[in-house]
């Protein structure tokens, strides 16, 4: 995965979270879940960003 492929995979990341804010009340537990995931994979993915320059 070159540089580009994981900036583009962050970017979905985000709209990911932001998505996850916009569920409704009824899906709170679901909203974090998936923030949450988001985050570690964001964090995983930035630390080969990292690794590779």
């Amino acid at each position: 995965m070159n540089t580009h492929d994981i900036q583009r995979a962050l970017a979905a990341l985000r709209e990911i979270q932001v998505k996850a804010v916009e569920l409704p009340p009824s899906c709170e537990h679901d909203a974090h879940v998936i923030a949450a995931l988001a985050v570690t994979v964001e964090q995983i993915l930035s630390k080969e960003i990292n690794d590779a320059a």
